[in-house]
């Protein structure tokens, strides 16, 4: 909890030494999540969200530095067959999640501005569980795990997407964004051998779609 009160603390602090192009703002949105790498590999996605905020620091007419913080979920289910009936394995891991993001300006169109992103990521682990049924047909119980502990306490990676920047006219003072990124974690979630071994080396990854509001100070 430190780190995250001291990566907070730095985030916000840095709005002092902003000029006046640079922009406030909040952002959420929603993702499709799922884990890569490790032996048990298969197609199991899982819908989570985005919901924080950023500042934007300008560095050149078309670079800028953006660290965001946000608060997410990721993880993966997976329904499946025991004899007749259908069954749901499911995680859910919170993070929250600190992107320092390059922001590159391709085309500017006056109200429209085409924005390439990319940048690394760190996160801290907030919570999660698992849920999934045992036994044979029929299931005789449905056990719930929570991960404290079974998960790693922090994870990293890289992000890269593209960003839609609309000038409201009548506020110029406001933009609104308009962003679809791909995460991919390079941390393995868990390498306990000992419990949930379908997570063994597993890395997260996400696919998201996010909307933003920004004021320019």
């Amino acid at each position: 909890m430190k780190k995250v009160l001291i990566i907070l603390s730095l985030f916000y602090l840095s709005v002092g030494f902003l000029n006046a192009e640079a922009l406030v703002g909040i952002k959420t949105g929603l993702n499709v999540s799922s884990f890569y790498g490790g032996q048990m590999n298969d197609d199991g996605t899982r819908r989570g969200f985005y919901v924080g905020s950023f500042v934007n620091l300008p560095v050149t007419n078309f670079l800028s530095v953006q660290p965001e913080f946000y608060f997410t979920s990721k993880g993966k289910e997976n329904t499946y067959m025991i004899g007749f009936t259908k069954y749901k394995k499911s995680i859910c891991i919170y993070y929250l999640e600190c992107p320092v993001l390059f922001k590159l300006k391709v085309l500017d169109r006056g109200t429209l501005r085409y924005n390439l992103l990319a940048g690394p990521y760190y996160s801290f682990f907030a919570g999660g569980i698992s849920n999934f049924p045992v036994g044979s047909d029929p299931v005789t119980e449905d056990i719930e795990y929570l991960l404290n502990g079974k998960v790693r306490e922090s994870d990293f990676g890289f992000t890269i997407g593209a960003q839609l920047d609309i000038v409201v006219l009548d506020f110029k003072s406001w933009i609104v964004s308009i962003d679809i990124r791909h995460t991919l974690g390079l941390n393995p979630v868990h390498t306990r051998e000992d419990e949930l071994l379908f997570l063994i080396d597993q890395k997260n990854k996400t696919t998201s779609m996010m909307v933003g509001l920004a004021y320019v100070i």
